[in-house]
């Protein structure tokens, strides 16, 4: 039996609902973990750390459904583009809008809000890498 050809929206579903479960399963971990290690300010970093996560790979995927919508045909390259880049853009000045708002409070602890963050986008990563990896996707339309 051959594997059902997907559209790059369906990809990219797919790799959003993974992520989502992902981002829930290092919430619940970090939270506990961190709570372990630094009591309710942990608890609370873990917490944060896999919402960051969570929206950081919302911002990637919803940038890439956006531009599979937009961007049709060879001619629109640089439309597609530029629409990934401006996602990429935008969750960089995201990040570092966070960071900035988040350094220095007390009811922060940096060490499990950064462990998290990290453990969190290694996974989606891989979970990126294996969804797309599986994935039967046409390069080429089909001729007319």
């Amino acid at each position: 039996m051959t594997p059902k050809t997907l559209t790059p929206a369906q990809v990219m579903q797919r790799a959003m609902l993974w992520n989502f479960v992902a981002a829930g399963a290092v919430a619940v971990i970090a939270g506990v973990i961190g709570g372990l290690v630094a009591g309710g300010t942990g608890a609370l970093s873990g917490l944060i750390g896999a919402a960051i996560v969570a929206a950081l790979t919302a911002i990637t995927a919803t940038s890439i459904r956006i531009a599979g919508r937009r961007a049709t045909g060879p001619e629109h390259a640089l439309v597609f583009v530029g629409l990934i880049t401006g996602g990429w853009l935008l969750k960089l000045i995201v990040f570092i809008a966070l960071a900035l708002t988040l350094r220095g409070q007390a009811w922060i602890d940096p060490t499990v809000l950064f462990l998290t963050i990290i453990v969190g986008i290694v996974i989606t990563l891989v979970i990126e890498v294996v969804i797309v990896a599986r994935s039967r996707v046409l390069y080429v339309p089909d001729a007319p």
